[in-house]
């Protein structure tokens, strides 16, 4: 159930629609109307959607009900509050008052909570791309109520339903869904007409289906998931994952790859979790498409392209979901703008998913280019963000006209304070070259981390129960001075003596493979895979720590197993000399002296202090 308090994107953007000699208006969060031509700010200052600018809320008499109808014509997703103050009043939606969302032309989603208990006449007619609506509660529908919608092709008349008017749906081409056996007595005689004596087909007693919507969309011709059917936090929702193939069978029997993911195809949906399955071929996602989606995971087994919104707009893919589990490939060569923004996401991974991975950690794979503004703006659910030397572009606006921020770009971290941190590991200083002056602007002091600022933690392994020396540092930065690594305090341990200090070091070798080559009516793509061939890990000797390393180290201990050699000689004076010999080089050291011992007593002491050691005795 959605409130006032909550951050939310209730209308995420609307389509830019070219028209003749003019541009379509864009309704956002904020509820400004702006034109194709401005930039585009999704959030208010607070990033808190202001609902009263919005829509228009009529108080019921003297009691703390209210009807709702749109302020702003032009939105594309309407998700309406159950509650809202007016006047320090409190009040619950229950009804969308008469033509409340009548005409239209932009509106595709409606979501009413489950407050809302009756719609009165004509209050969704005329809307040509109205596509779905959730209604969980509602008792009374009114007469036209969704008349004249032709693009909405399925609707669930939910168990609540008492009172259904006549020509609920006319003039439209919609499946009914309903838990009822037959219509009950509240229900019309023509409640169902679709047209003269034609009705809409009904069916009584079935769950709805999922119904995903697989068919060339206006998004360049490809095979896309438009939608699913909708579902709101008060239904069941689905039990188990929505699996999205990357074949479809199509009308005329043919599999077609699904290669996009429509603007806003699972926003405002409620389900447990959706899977891409494999695919050699990239799926295009386009904006808002999972925005405002509640889930535990999305999970994506191929490729990902990011695509442009009319070619203008490119962003708010998860904008204000509530997903606990992202995992993403590691190819993907950008954030889009918004794209996490108010996102409650905390577990989001890169390439093969890590059952062990640290929520709130988000390490961006290597080849990332560009990290667009407000790309985890208000993304309280992660922690530290490790950006890779990869990334040449962050903190600029995806738009043909930047003029709401000039030529300083917007923050990709708004909101964001300690114990938040964003780790920029490879930059000396605070705007690396090419990302915008802005790119951290309004994140607490002590969020952005550099590599001069960064301290990294040194690891050492292999010591079998020896002391490290005192000497070697368990901390530095990157501007630490080099610094060499001591020995253990102990070089021997039991029948090895240590050599020296290793660390590992990947040996790959990668390669660019041209895959596919795809073109149609407006541009051609070419699609490829960087293969990287791993020969394993190999340990390496270091001996010193050179100013400018960066990173966690793991140092470990070598050790090389020795043969002793001790030489007895009499020094003359009855007692016995011991020298030993290290027989890699032959370094002659007096080991111990035994004074008036027999020959036989020396030799046991000095197996004895050999300590298990392979001992070789000469007698000089």
């Amino acid at each position: 159930m959605k409130k006032l308090t909550k951050k939310s994107i209730v209308f995420l953007a609307m389509m830019l629609l070219m028209l003749t000699g003019a541009f379509a208006s864009l309704a956002f969060s904020n509820g400004t109307s702006i034109t194709a031509e401005a930039s585009v700010q999704p959030f208010g200052a607070n990033g808190q959607t202001n609902y009263l600018e919005l829509f228009q809320f009529t108080r019921i008499g003297t009691t703390n009900n209210a009807t709702v109808r749109a302020r702003d014509r032009n939105i594309v997703m309407a998700n309406v509050p159950s509650e809202i103050v007016l006047n320090n009043v409190t009040l619950t939606v229950t009804e969308v008052t008469t033509s409340g969302f009548v005409g239209m032309p932009n509106l595709r989603h409606v979501g009413l909570p489950d407050t809302v208990v009756r719609i009165h006449p004509m209050a969704f007619q005329n809307n040509p791309n109205l596509r779905r609506v959730v209604m969980p509660k509602v008792e009374n529908i009114g007469l036209n109520a969704f008349a004249n919608n032709p693009n909405l092709r399925r609707i669930v008349i939910p168990e609540s339903t008492l009172i259904i008017a006549n020509n609920i749906l006319l003039n439209n081409n919609t499946t009914i869904y309903t838990a009822q056996q037959v219509a009950r007595v509240g229900w019309a005689a023509n409640w169902n007409v679709r047209s003269g004596q034609v009705r809409h087909p009904v069916k009584f007693d079935e769950t709805p289906s999922l119904a995903m919507d697989f068919h060339p969309d206006n998004y360049g011709g490809l095979y896309a998931v438009v939608g699913i059917q909708l579902w709101n936090q008060s239904e069941l929702r689905p039990a188990n994952p929505i699996v999205i193939p990357a074949y479809f069978p199509c009308d005329e029997g043919i599999a077609r790859p699904v290669l996009a993911i429509s603007p806003m195809a699972f926003a405002s949906n409620y389900v447990m979790s959706i899977i891409f399955e494999y695919s050699n071929n990239p799926i295009r996602m386009y904006s808002f498409a999972f925005a405002d989606l509640t889930a535990d995971s999305v999970e994506f087994n191929r490729d990902v392209n990011f695509a442009y919104f009319d070619e203008s707009f490119n962003g708010s893919q998860f904008a204000d979901a509530t997903v606990d589990s992202i995992l993403l490939p590691d190819t993907i060569i950008e954030i889009p703008f918004n794209m996490f923004g108010e996102s409650s996401v905390s577990n989001l991974q890169f390439g093969q998913y890590n059952p062990n991975h640290k929520d709130g950690l988000v390490v961006l794979p290597y080849g990332v280019e560009k990290i667009w503004a407000q790309a985890f703006s208000w993304a309280y659910n992660l922690h530290h963000l490790i950006i890779p030397e990869s990334v040449v572009y962050a903190g600029w606006v995806p738009y043909e006209n930047q003029n709401l921020y000039g030529a300083s770009g917007r923050s990709i971290i708004d909101g964001w304070n300690l114990p938040q941190t964003v780790v920029v590991p490879f930059a000396e200083n605070a705007v690396p070259t090419g990302w915008a002056p802005n790119w951290a602007y309004s994140a607490g002091y002590g969020v952005v981390v550099f590599k001069t600022d960064l301290q990294f933690n040194i690891y050492y392994a292999n010591l079998f129960g020896v002391a490290n020396s005192v000497y070697n540092p368990l901390t530095f930065t990157a501007s630490t001075p080099t610094f060499n690594i001591h020995a253990p305090q102990s070089r021997r341990q039991g029948n090895y003596i240590f050599a020296y200090w290793e660390w590992y070091v990947l040996d790959c070798v990668c390669v660019v493979h041209i895959c596919d080559e795809y073109c149609d009516e407006y541009d051609c793509e070419i699609y490829y895979d960087y293969e990287c061939n791993c020969y394993g890990l190999r340990r390496e000797r270091v001996d010193a720590i050179p100013q400018g390393t960066v990173g966690h180290i793991r140092m470990y201990a070598r050790w090389i197993s020795h043969t002793w050699i001790y030489k007895i000689v009499s020094n003359g004076t009855g007692a016995f000399d011991v020298f030993v010999a290290n027989n890699r080089n032959d370094r002659h050291v007096i080991h111990t002296v035994i004074q008036n011992v027999s020959i036989q007593d020396a030799i046991n002491a000095i197996n004895l202090d050999a300590g298990g050691q392979d001992v070789v005795i000469l007698f000089g």
